[in-house]
């Protein structure tokens, strides 16, 4: 009988050939938790996984893992199979608003874990005074419509894109007074999370992030709403493994 650890190395083996991209959030997950355990050439082989065990199950094995001084991925497979039948579950997840930010649009994503509940974008006029209003009514307006405990913000590199910076900060502004708690990520991390190999442009993850959430290509708002709900989705998924919260099986 071949063994799990025998079947990661046939998708590690496999993986070097076809690479992986993700096609639902649940792949999504997959792949960022073969990345967590060092074993991201097996993306293949996790997703797989994830169609067999749940969510909670597969974050109880990683947590185990963590625990171990053994080789992380190895660890994980070993602990994960007497789980079978043993569901710690998961929660809902918190809402997000994840908020993309160009110096003439703003596009906004809303996600309750990992589903996407709303995405909008708003076109900013060339007049600096107009954008920051109309940036800070977008926002403002859809926060008051969807209550979300985070926002998560694209890092804007110090002394780039100075009109970029300025729009961020005034949103900065609006979410500060409401304690809304904020997330800010790289475009670097952003982009690495999306694939294995790596994406190394934009536009791939915008192909990668329509084929999760389908419903972004029949809306208006494109490439902004694309680019906030990858945004939200890298947010919330690494929410996942940061806060292990529950007991150990």
């Amino acid at each position: 009988m071949t063994s799990i650890l025998d079947r990661v190395a046939q998708s590690a083996a496999h993986a070097q050939y076809s690479g992986f991209r993700p096609a639902t959030a649940q792949e999504f997950f997959a792949l960022r938790l073969a990345a967590r355990l060092g074993d991201s050439a097996s993306a293949r082989h996790y997703a797989e996984l994830a169609e067999q065990y749940s969510e909670g199950q597969l974050l109880a094995a990683y947590r185990w893992a963590l625990a171990s001084h053994l080789d992380p991925a190895r660890r994980f497979h070993l602990e994960l199979e007497p789980l079978k039948g043993r569901d710690p579950g998961s929660s809902g997840g918190s809402r997000l608003a994840a908020i993309r930010i160009e110096r003439r649009a703003v596009g906004v994503a809303i996600l309750t874990g990992e589903h996407l509940k709303h995405a909008d974008a708003r076109q900013l006029s060339s007049s600096q005074d107009k954008a920051l209003g109309s940036a800070v009514g977008f926002v403002t307006r859809l926060l008051g419509k969807f209550r979300c405990e985070s926002a998560a913000l694209e890092i804007i590199p110090y002394g780039h894109e100075v009109q970029r910076t300025l729009i961020q900060r005034a949103v900065l502004g609006v979410l500060h007074p409401q304690a809304i708690g904020i997330v800010e990520v790289s475009k670097a991390d952003l982009l690495a999370a999306f694939g294995y190999p790596a994406p190394r442009f934009r536009g791939e993850v915008r192909k990668i992030i329509s084929t999760i959430y389908p419903v972004l290509n029949e809306q208006l708002g494109a490439p902004w709403t694309h680019d906030a709900a990858a945004l939200g989705l890298y947010v919330q998924t690494e929410r996942l493994f940061n806060n292990l919260n529950q007991p150990l099986l």
